[in-house]
């Protein structure tokens, strides 16, 4: 049986915690069913939508600089405008990223996972069980991430080790009990079914 580690939030929490890991998992499940544009639009519209709450990402040439700035003004635009979207000014125009190889795009990509500023982009929390862009946008990869769901369609994974987003995907779907995969889906957050032995009897591992 599954351990529902939320039992070890304090209780006037848990409640909460649980309708925000609900609403994440539906909506990271929303998102994964997108058409391409549309899942493009979306990227966008959270990028955008966090640039403009955090005082030092208003402008590319900001405060908020480093990998901040970086993923916000340039690599998921330009992971969004491959998958079909269109750009607004400043956004996607780093000549490298701009002319990246897939594995180029996918190993930027790894580097803004492990070295975005969280805490410096969400704004201050209104309800434990609200949804924030910033969460959304940044959501773990073993978990669903629009941007990893966006960048598996425009530049499919390989067996790299330096491939970070596929790796962590990888890890987590062999750990959880799954086939192991290199692109998340919405069936990694599901137990999975159990095998059967040579009797056929269900078992676990």
């Amino acid at each position: 049986m599954a351990f529902d580690f939320t039992n070890l939030i304090r209780p006037e929490r848990r409640e909460a915690f649980r309708r925000r890991l609900d609403a994440e998992r539906r909506e990271m499940a929303r998102l994964y069913a997108l058409p391409d544009r549309w899942l493009a639009q979306e990227l966008l519209r959270l990028a955008r939508e966090i640039r403009a709450n955090v005082p030092g990402l208003a402008r590319p040439d900001g405060q908020g600089s480093g990998y901040n700035s970086f993923a916000l003004w340039q690599l998921v635009p330009e992971i969004a405008r491959r998958l079909g979207a269109p750009l607004g000014p400043h956004e996607a125009t780093d000549y490298d990223l701009k002319t990246a190889s897939p594995k180029e795009l996918r190993r930027a990509a790894g580097y803004a996972f492990n070295w975005i500023d969280r805490d410096y982009l969400k704004p201050a929390k209104k309800d434990e069980a609200d949804l924030c862009p910033v969460g959304v946008l940044f959501h773990g990869i073993a978990n669903g991430s629009p941007i990893a769901m966006a960048l598996d369609r425009i530049a499919p994974p390989g067996p790299e080790a330096d491939d970070y987003v596929a790796r962590h995907v990888r890890e987590i779907s062999r750990a959880r009990g799954h086939e192991v995969v290199s692109s998340w889906h919405p069936g990694l957050q599901d137990m999975p079914e159990p095998a059967a032995d040579m009797d056929g009897a269900a078992f676990s591992f």
